[in-house]
């Protein structure tokens, strides 16, 4: 499984289990015109060797941060309850012939520091595949 595939896979997961346009990559968070939606971008890749010493390389992470833009508070509260049954339901994905844990991280309101008016409405967690 590479990186891209996990996040073709995750693409194609939000688009749909929360019926929102997902894209690949980091927005311009500044922009007023800011679409709802939801973006994924590349966090970290990170190898789990084994307990023992001899122990070789095991497992690799790979996270994601997720940022899903909704239009008002209670269309941000729905979208909550969506994504939590999206965390039930994905538990697990094979992605290139390669059984993956899904683990989703906790679910925040997203960071605002431009103060724009489209990310007073966003959620943000972290999905990470576990290979």
């Amino acid at each position: 499984m590479t990186t891209k595939a996990a996040a073709d896979w995750l693409n194609t997961v939000i688009e749909s289990d929360l019926a929102v346009t997902c894209k690949k990559g980091e927005p311009a968070w500044d922009r007023p015109d800011l679409a709802t939606g939801a973006y994924i971008m590349w966090n970290t890749t990170d190898p789990n060797y084994g307990q023992r010493a001899s122990a070789s390389l095991d497992v690799w992470g790979v996270a994601f941060d997720v940022v899903v833009v909704c239009a008002s508070e209670v269309a941000l509260w729905a979208m909550i309850d969506l994504v939590e049954a999206m965390a039930e339901s994905r538990t697990a994905a094979t992605i290139s012939s390669v059984t993956n844990r899904v683990r989703f991280g906790s679910l925040t309101r997203a960071p605002n520091p431009y103060e724009t008016e489209a990310m007073r409405y966003a959620l943000a967690t972290t999905i990470t595949f576990m290979r």
